[in-house]
């Protein structure tokens, strides 16, 4: 029985080519998930009077 090199050229080609999809579709849907829980957060609101905690400088 021979090895049919053509049909398993074909079928390496097509499962290279569905791998990258998929690879960039995720790489792109995290961005947007990403982008989507960062502007989701609530931002905590400030004191007045209060230092604020990203502020490194006093130390």
């Amino acid at each position: 029985m021979e090895v049919n090199w053509y049909i398993i050229l074909i079928a390496g080609v097509v499962l290279l080519t569905l791998l990258v999809i998929i690879i960039y579709y995720n790489r792109r849907d995290r961005k947007q998930l990403e982008k989507k829980i960062n502007l989701d957060y609530p931002k905590p609101k400030k004191k007045s009077g209060e230092e604020d905690p990203d502020d490194l400088k006093g130390t």
